[in-house]
Order: structure tokens, then sequence, then C-alpha cells
């Protein structure tokens, strides 16, 4: 099974990547976040296999996060 986390700080884009996702057996969404930081603190401590990130964040871009 694919581990995948969700990031985008808008919560309506967040439900539409859910509903996508759900289409998807082989697939489990492990998280969701909403900031550069969330995801970064959650990435870590979850070690999920892909994530569906947001370009422009409130508190950054959602590359600041594949930094780490």
């Amino acid at each position: 099974m694919l581990r995948v986390m969700l990031v985008d700080d808008e919560p309506p884009a967040r439900r539409g990547l859910r509903h996508l996702m759900q289409a998807h057996a082989d697939a489990e969404i492990v998280g969701e976040a909403g900031s550069v930081q969330q995801a970064r603190e959650m990435a870590l401590a979850l070690r999920p296999d892909a994530l569906f990130l947001d370009i422009e964040l409130a508190d950054g871009l959602g590359f600041d996060v594949l930094e780490q």
C-alpha cells in the first residue's frame, strides 16, 4: 500500500484531494498538513511514501518541505 500525505493550506483543496485519493484502494492517506512547518514535522514522523504538495502555502513553498 502506498502511504501518502496531503499538504495544502486550504481545507477545501485537501478535501478534494482526499476525495480523489479514496478512489485508489492501493493508497492510504496517513496525514494532512496545512503549513510548511506542520508538513515537515508530520513527514519526519509519518515517513510517507509520497507527498501531494501545494506549491504556495501561507508560510512558504511546498518545495521547502522537500529540502529536509
